[in-house]
């Protein structure tokens, strides 16, 4: 199975992500399934993380008039003031 898969997508344990239908879905479109064990808060804290201080210092204090404007600003975010 090494190399056949193109990216890996990490949901949580949803029901609907645990589901044969849904892996068999993602395996079709060479994507592989990273998720964590059953209560282990630590195998996301990394982008839970991020995600959280993306929305806090940038995402809930503008408004965008246009989704070009989010993606520009988001894209400055992550590229200039994160690195």
């Amino acid at each position: 199975m090494t190399g056949k898969f193109l990216d890996i997508f990490g949901p949580d344990r949803g029901s609907q992500y645990c589901s044969k239908r849904y892996r068999k879905l993602l395996s079709n479109n060479a994507l592989r399934c990273s998720m964590g064990r059953r209560a282990t808060c630590y195998g996301n804290a990394v982008t839970e993380s991020f995600f959280h201080s993306l929305k806090v210092e940038l995402v809930h204090r503008e408004r965008y008039t246009t989704r070009r404007m989010a993606q520009t600003r988001i894209f400055e975010y992550i590229e200039i003031f994160n690195n």
